[in-house]
């Protein structure tokens, strides 16, 4: 059975409205072709999704992957990362001390495990890491 959120057609769109609010249009962009945000931060550039989150370093050859996910099943995915958006801003050393680390590595072995459009996010957030 859907998530009640998810059953309804309107709520995507709006949960997406509301995100796009709080990012720039080049993240916005991004979310429309991968799914995924685009956060600069102090540690290096994140790339957010409804489940987890990238943390690329600023050498852009390094990356983190976090499991960490939004507890309401009833969210629109919008709302999911509008959340993880939040709580990355409010404290970002806390977030990547919270998160279960999934995979840490080189960027090029991530790369060739992921799918077009997240392998677009990724190439996205290591352009922004290496202008930090």
């Amino acid at each position: 059975m859907e998530p009640a959120a998810r059953q309804q057609p309107g709520a995507e769109r709006r949960s997406l409205g509301l995100l796009g609010d709080l990012v720039g249009h080049r993240a916005r962009e991004l979310h429309a072709r991968s799914g995924l945000m685009l956060e600069p931060g102090a540690l290096g550039a994140w790339l957010l999704g409804e489940a987890g989150a990238l943390l690329v370093l600023p050498s852009g050859r390094r990356v983190y992957c976090y499991c960490i996910r939004v507890p309401e099943p009833d969210l629109p995915s919008g709302d999911r990362i509008a959340h993880l958006l939040l709580a990355l801003r409010a404290d970002e050393r806390g977030f990547a001390t919270v998160a279960n680390v999934a995979f840490s590595g080189a960027c090029w072995r991530l790369r060739r495990r992921l799918r077009r459009p997240a392998r677009d996010g990724l190439d996205t957030a290591i352009a922004a890491a290496k202008a930090i």
